[in-house]
């Protein structure tokens, strides 16, 4: 097996105990802080694999998650910012 399969693997593993531990978190801005951690490794372990689906599908749950932990202050804002990216 190659090495880049074998880090690709733990970070998989590491991102999946995150994932774990953000659906035991009580306040929906600790849930998402989680869950945008467990995708920003998801995302450095499809860069590992070469797996592009994967990595757009992981593109778009980030700016998911950024919009939802910065929802509560920013949220007018935040809209215009992705309106600017796009």
């Amino acid at each position: 097996m190659e090495i880049k399969v074998i880090i690709a693997n733990a970070i998989g593993f590491i991102a999946f105990i995150i994932s774990l531990i953000a659906f035991h978190k009580k306040e929906k801005k600790n849930i998402f802080k989680y869950t945008l951690i467990s995708n920003t490794l998801s995302l450095i372990q499809y860069v590992f694999l070469n797996a592009y689906s994967g990595i757009a599908t992981k593109i778009i749950a980030i700016l998911r998650d950024l919009s939802m932990v910065k929802q509560e202050k920013y949220q007018l804002n935040l809209i215009l910012e992705l309106w600017e990216i796009l």
